[in-house]
């Protein structure tokens, strides 16, 4: 039997929930890993000026992309997971998402004057032509998803990184700027849309009324929740443009992108869970949505805490050394950004088990609040502050938004909290944070190296003292480590 296929294998005998978030823990590091070093590249080769150009453009699509979307992708994954006339209600969204684009690309082409930052940086042009490519790769993965298809999903997720990521470099290797990152932006939406073709098994049907009727009551709710939740994303960035510069935006969202490290624990987990529970609310069985959720808020903290605690303690040195001088000033900011991720991990989860439960109306109420705390803040902070109001204010609105999503969501459901576990990784955390301030205060880190042996001695201190602490949380990560054919340290 050849290596690939015994791993194949031993990852078919785990359940499947466990497999899927394996398969998207493993994805989530891939990505994170080539993003990282991608990053570091790009911002001492194209500086912070042409990452900026490159983030807002990024913010128009995930903001005009919910109006090619219109929350028919989420209504339709959630008939689709419930079964039953699954051809009719993904024919009858992929039909409603090409009228929808073609409204909103001749509503752009129509207002494009308005866009002076896109047409000075000559990235209008490429923000159709990402809407378009998003909105076939969106429409052939919503079909995937909801057949059940996580893990190949996740695979298509991890190649359109690396093939955006590997054409961005080449692209700022010879010259281009800001286009350059456009196009490898959509080159990584293709190579996904590519892959979830070989397993896509949707068939476009005739559909009739009553799918549309089903769709849209789900859909409204979903466009307005989308809607404030993209601007709860990009917001930020988009003022931060308005009442600062583009430099200051590619420090600011690079720190973001940073910070996103705390928190691939969670997407997995994420990703993996929603069709679960939507299948278990089905089926009335709240015990098992409770038990998941707990795990997850469990295993999502055990990245995001000790990320944050490490950030606090050398985040300006990793800005210097990783992307250069002029991201120094984001160090404050970053420290902030991680918080928020902490605080994203109770959002993120339980607003996923809103959308799962079938509540769009509370996930766009609590939503709502969220993103409007968060513009309100941005206004007030971010002429003053800078970027690093901008961090504040996302703290401040992302804690508000998480706070209206609790009260909401334990009106539906038990959300309990771990309590040994998560003390385990508070005090592990805070440990490993004073360790690698004592790090710093004998071995100043004064190169790439010293700071690289910072990290590694902080992440070698928490894992071995989270291990020893919570037996639970060790023999979960032993189990899954050995049951995919890993060998496991004896002496932890």
């Amino acid at each position: 039997m050849s290596p690939a296929r015994g791993l194949h294998g031993r990852l078919m005998d785990i359940g499947p929930l466990r497999r899927h978030s394996l398969i998207a823990f493993f994805s989530s590091i891939g990505v994170t890993i080539i993003g990282f070093f991608a990053t570091i590249y790009i911002a001492h080769n194209a500086g912070p000026t042409a990452l900026g150009g490159f983030f807002l453009l990024l913010a128009y699509v995930g903001i005009f992309g919910l109006f090619t979307d219109g929350g028919f992708s989420g209504a339709a994954l959630q008939r689709i997971s419930e079964g039953g006339s699954q051809n009719e209600y993904f024919s009858a969204h992929a039909a409603v998402r090409v009228i929808l684009l073609a409204a909103t690309l001749t509503v752009l082409i129509a207002v494009r004057p308005f866009f002076v930052d896109l047409n000075e940086s000559g990235l209008f042009l490429w923000l159709l032509v990402a809407l378009v490519v998003s909105t076939g790769a969106g429409i052939i993965s919503t079909g995937v998803y909801g057949s059940g298809k996580v893990g190949i999903l996740q695979i298509a997720d991890l190649a359109n990184n690396i093939i955006r990521v590997i054409v961005q470099i080449i692209a700022v290797f010879l010259g281009y700027s800001a286009g350059g990152l456009a196009a490898g932006f959509i080159a990584g939406i293709i190579a996904g849309l590519l892959i979830n073709m070989h397993v896509f098994s949707m068939k476009i049907v005739r559909f009739g009324r009553h799918h549309l009727d089903r769709l849209l009551t789900f859909s409204g709710w979903a466009f307005i929740t989308g809607l404030t939740g993209a601007l709860m994303g990009y917001a930020d960035t988009i003022l931060v443009g308005y009442f600062l510069s583009n430099s200051e935006v590619g420090m600011y969202r690079t720190s973001f992108q940073l910070a996103t490290i705390a928190l691939f624990v969670m997407s997995a987990l994420r990703t993996a869970l929603y069709p679960k529970i939507a299948s278990w609310m089905k089926e009335g069985e709240t015990g098992s949505i409770e038990n998941a959720l707990a795990r997850a808020i469990t295993y999502s903290l055990a990245l995001a805490i000790p990320a944050a605690c490490g950030a606090w303690v050398i985040g300006s040195s990793l800005l210097y050394y990783l992307y250069g001088a002029s991201f120094v000033a984001a160090g404050p900011a970053l420290s902030l950004l991680f918080m928020v991720e902490i605080v994203t991990v109770f959002l993120s989860l339980e607003t996923m088990c809103m959308g799962a439960l079938d509540m769009p109306k509370s996930v766009f109420l609590v939503t709502a609040i969220g993103a409007a705390s968060t513009i309100f803040i941005d206004i007030l902070l971010i002429p003053i502050f800078g970027i690093t109001g901008a961090a504040l204010a996302l703290l401040i609105g992302t804690t508000i938004f998480a706070i209206a999503s609790h009260l909401v969501i334990t009106k539906r459901i038990r959300v309990r909290i771990e309590k040994k576990p998560v003390l385990s990784i508070i005090i592990s955390s805070f440990v490993m944070a004073t360790c690698v301030s004592a790090y710093q205060y004998f071995i100043p880190g004064t190169n790439v190296f010293l700071i690289a042996g910072a990290v590694f001695a902080g992440m070698l201190i928490y894992s071995i003292l989270l291990m020893r602490l919570d037996m639970g949380i060790r023999n979960e990560v032993r189990d899954m480590v050995t049951g995919i054919g890993l060998p496991w340290p004896g002496w932890l």
